[in-house]
């Protein structure tokens, strides 16, 4: 919850309000607390979700040294809020709370997102994100690799997000100057 405050805090630094904006002469209540509280839930999942449908699209080489390095190093890139945000997340689909997300709980997770998905792709992408399970159902995430995927699907969408909006004329192709 300490986390969902400071995004919320956070948020709402990025925002000044206009001069002739009047603070309303009613007190906040709970009920608006979680409505907001359930609002920041609901965008961590959904993130969730990106990167999961991340890992399915891509199909990175997971046990790849090199890319285990990058990921890596992109975690280090996350700001500090991010990381408590993603380790938010992670701590959201642990239901059992035994530090990996396992077959069961990633299929919740992805239907609490309304992304329909089979055991099988689950196990899949349980297994790209670490080849070394080979199919065991009784394996899971770690809440590393987790970072790893999240910090990796995050800059990827950033990247591609940044190029579309540069690429105008949807070419596929970006000029300098």
């Amino acid at each position: 919850r300490r986390t969902t405050q400071d995004v919320v805090d956070k948020l709402s630094q990025r925002y000044e309000l206009p001069e002739d904006y009047y603070e309303p002469n009613f007190p906040a209540t709970t009920k608006d607390e979680n409505i907001l509280e359930l609002l920041v839930r609901f965008k961590q999942i959904r993130q969730a979700a990106k990167c999961f449908d991340y890992i399915m699209e891509t199909e990175p080489d997971w046990g790849n040294a090199g890319e285990i390095a990058r990921r890596s190093l992109l975690v280090s890139k996350l700001s500090k809020s991010q990381r408590e945000e993603f380790k938010e997340v992670f701590n959201l689909a642990d239901v059992n709370q035994d530090g990996k997300l396992t077959l069961l709980e990633m299929r919740k997770f992805m239907e609490s997102a309304r992304k329909e998905t089979t055991d099988d792709v689950l196990r899949q992408m349980i297994n790209k994100a670490n080849p070394l399970v080979d199919g065991a159902t009784e394996y899971g995430i770690t809440l590393n690799e987790f970072l790893g995927v999240m910090a990796e699907a995050e800059f990827y969408s950033l990247f591609i997000e940044t190029f579309q909006v540069l690429d105008l004329e949807n070419t596929g192709y970006v000029r300098a100057g």
